[in-house]
């Protein structure tokens, strides 16, 4: 049973991820750091001109960086209310969950699995 949880969780994380685009956000931070850094770096370019562009490039990433963390936050608050239900279900599992977390073996497997199956919904969704 402990495993149907943790296979749950995952795939819930991993769908979550691309629902809320979390890829598309992160990709979108790290342009903007590249263009920041590409203007800091140009030499045809004054000071005044690139603090101008360094602060509004600042306030953007900070912008997008709040909006990936309340992402993430909506993230861990699915999943720890699929965690709370299947405590309140199943109270016994809560150690063998709680265990889970730590087990190098769980996150080795969690992670091979998880990989697979983007790899495979990438593949279906190609397709379609």
């Amino acid at each position: 049973m402990t495993w149907i949880y943790l296979a749950t969780s995952c795939l819930l994380f991993i769908e979550l991820w691309f629902l809320l685009g979390l890829g598309r956000d992160t990709e979108g931070i790290l342009a903007r750091s590249h263009e920041a850094m590409k203007m800091f770096a140009a030499a045809d370019v004054d000071d005044a001109a690139k603090e101008t562009y360094m602060r509004r490039a600042a306030a953007g990433m900070l912008g997008a960086t709040l909006t990936l963390a309340a992402k993430f936050l909506v993230i861990g608050l699915v999943l720890y209310a699929l965690y709370a239900l299947v405590i309140a279900a199943f109270p016994d599992l809560r150690a063998p969950i709680l265990g889970s977390f730590t087990s190098p073996f769980v996150v080795i497997v969690l992670t091979v699995a998880a990989f697979a199956y983007v790899r495979v919904r990438h593949a279906i969704l190609r397709r379609l």
